[in-house]
């Protein structure tokens, strides 16, 4: 079966729910007002390839989303109006992570403005930054050019900083995205406050 592009984007809204294990009874939507849960879902449906039954993916534990927690299988997966309802279930593996799941790290990288130099990664043992990097992505459709994102360094408190506006919301707009074998990575410009 060939694997979906990454370059379509996902339905428009997109609800998950778990059932057993540490995220029995928890839902997921990409319509939260929460952009951690946004970019976690999204992220969900990136790595069962758009929720197809089967897949699995490893749910993050409090250390980070490559490393430990539950692994979760696509149970089943209904679309109706432009809305995916996909039901994972808990699944026993050996060895911890399951091989064959084909998630790519996501890097964001930032350039201009208070974040210049400053990088992302889904990867990170950092919980915090995996899941920013996660709704990042999401919220720029999957890193689709010329897409902006306000971006709060605030939340970046777990690593140390030299923001000029510790409080201040700013924006960035995505300017390239390149995607190997391994790895995505979306180029992040500084856009000037308007006005």
């Amino acid at each position: 079966m060939p694997r979906p592009s990454s370059d379509r984007p996902f339905p428009p809204l997109v609800l998950l729910e778990f059932i057993g294990g540490a995220w029995d009874g928890m839902n997921l939507s990409s319509h939260s007002a929460d952009p951690i849960e946004v970019g976690l879902a999204l992220y969900v449906m990136q790595i069962t390839q758009r929720g197809q039954a089967g897949q699995r993916v490893e749910m993050p534990s409090q250390y980070a989303i490559h490393n430990g927690g539950c692994t979760y299988e696509v149970a089943s997966h209904n679309t109706q109006r432009g809305e995916s309802l996909v039901r994972l279930e808990v699944c026993a593996v050996e060895g911890g992570r399951q091989a064959g799941m084909d998630g790519k790290a996501i890097v964001l990288q930032f350039a201009g403005g208070h974040l210049h130099g400053q990088c992302l990664r889904s990867d990170s043992r950092n919980l915090v930054e995996a899941l920013l990097t996660a709704a990042y992505y999401g919220l720029t459709k999957q890193g689709a050019k010329s897409e902006s994102i306000q971006v709060l360094p605030a939340a970046w408190r777990w690593r140390p900083s030299k923001f000029s506006e510790g409080g201040a919301v700013v924006e960035y707009r995505v300017v390239a995205r390149c995607e190997d074998e391994r790895t995505i990575t979306v180029d992040l410009e500084y856009r000037q406050p308007r006005g």
